[in-house]
């Protein structure tokens, strides 16, 4: 018997396939959260027990690794600069990015103890997924043809705004650190003055208190 697993939306036609292949052999299909079936299509949705035991594996091997020692200190002490505890956010960052894919392997490695074949419809192919896995990937949107030109183009109007840089900087060989930006300038106010000033939104007055060991590259 065969597990179709979906972790993705299916296009119509991948559906109208889908009831095709099930009326000639039989399948369970399962929902991940999130997935749509058409209207009297049978399906599962995935038990709340495997996105838990998901969830709690990931969250322990991320607070695993932050305790992981690094010449003495643990991982979460060096990403961290007084009282700025960098790893909290990382580790936030690093499960978002991770919650589907630990969720993938612990559906997969479930069923495959239960069926026969598994069908993953995925986005892209999992790494390191072990045991026979029939993949359905999504389409992938074709490439643009490369654009010479405004390659071109761009480059120039770049080697000009670093000139003008270098104008306004004399010494731009004593900076330790560039930084391009690239922001569309907004009216905002000076942290200290709150005088009126069109610049970066969001960074701007940080980029002003950055110090001479910066240079600022506006394009």
């Amino acid at each position: 018997m065969e597990a179709i697993l979906i972790f993705r939306q299916p296009d119509a036609e991948e559906w109208k396939a889908l009831a095709e292949s099930m009326g000639k052999a039989t399948a369970d299909v399962v929902l991940a959260p999130g997935v749509v079936a058409p209207e009297g299509f049978n399906t599962i949705p995935l038990p709340q027990d495997l996105i838990s035991e998901a969830t709690r594996n990931l969250l322990m091997s991320l607070i695993s690794f932050g305790d992981r020692c690094i010449v003495g200190k643990p991982v979460s002490e060096r990403l961290s600069f007084g009282n700025l505890r960098l790893w909290h956010y990382q580790r936030f960052r690093i499960f978002l990015s991770l919650k589907t894919e630990y969720l993938i392997h612990t559906t997969a490695e479930h069923y495959q103890g239960k069926y026969n074949r598994i069908t993953l419809f995925v986005n892209k192919q999992p790494a390191n997924l072990p045991g026979s896995i029939n993949y359905i990937t999504k389409k992938g949107r074709s490439r643009e043809p490369f654009n010479l030109f405004a390659w071109i183009k761009y480059l120039f109007y770049f080697g000009v705004k670093l000139l003008e840089s270098g104008l306004v900087n004399p010494h731009p060989e004593e900076k330790k650190h560039a930084i391009v930006d690239r922001s569309l300038k907004q009216w905002c106010r000076n942290a200290e003055t709150l005088q009126l000033k069109q610049d970066n939104y969001t960074l701007g007055n940080l980029l002003d208190k950055a110090g001479d060991d910066f240079l600022i590259i506006s394009v």
